[in-house]
């Protein structure tokens, strides 16, 4: 972020061919990030192609409520859950995040919550405190049902309506339904960009109904 009197001489340029050019000399070969408006043509200069749409959404004052009919019950994740949860995630997001999921985890105040019928772990989410909100993410799951039901059991276990939540999708998600329904509106979106291998899915698939965050993946 480059400050407003200072910006158009270069400087967010230059800072990003050098971060660029430390992925490099490293042999990173899959870049990504999400792209204001104003952002987009300084990375399409650097061929960067546009992804996909990525709707952070918000929701003002949380309220908790009852948790009911939905696919699979929730509750809190236990190290028992934890190589569930990690082959669940390899196999939808196509990436081992294991050690950051795991350092999520482990973060004061953090909460993993897991969809269990009795078969094993079916979907899993995150819920993060922050300085100005609390954040959901990522939710993983095998279906949208379990997954809306995971957001709304994120959603019972912040249970504090002075702080808002927010939660990032991609645009159109299966979750919009429970997303309404819970109160979250789009407060805005950018552009998931890319400069990758073919095939990359720079975290985000069928299964993925909501990332780590947008300064993760």
């Amino acid at each position: 972020l480059v400050d407003p009197a200072h910006r158009g001489a270069g400087h967010g340029g230059a800072m990003f061919d050098a971060v660029l050019r430390l992925g490099e000399e490293r042999d990173v070969s899959n870049f990504g990030l999400d792209a204001t408006d104003m952002g987009r043509p300084l990375y399409a200069k650097r061929h960067f192609e546009d992804l996909f749409l990525m709707h952070r959404w918000k929701c003002a004052t949380p309220a908790g409520y009852a948790v009911k009919n939905f696919a699979a019950p929730i509750r809190l994740a236990t190290a028992k859950d934890w190589p569930g949860i990690l082959a669940l995630d390899r196999a939808a997001s196509k990436l081992d995040r294991g050690a950051l999921l795991q350092r999520i985890a482990q973060e004061r105040g953090v909460q993993t919550l897991v969809a269990d019928a009795g078969l094993g772990v079916t979907g899993f989410a995150v819920l993060r405190p922050g300085r100005v909100a609390s954040y959901i993410g990522p939710i993983v799951a095998a279906d949208a049902g379990t997954a809306s039901a995971l957001l709304v059991g994120t959603v019972v276990a912040h249970n504090n309506p002075a702080m808002p939540l927010f939660i990032d999708t991609a645009e159109k998600p299966p979750l919009e339904p429970a997303l309404a329904a819970a109160g979250f509106t789009i407060a805005r979106t950018l552009t998931r960009m890319g400069r990758a291998t073919p095939g990359h899915p720079m975290a985000y698939g069928k299964q993925v109904f909501a990332i780590a965050g947008l300064e993760l993946c």
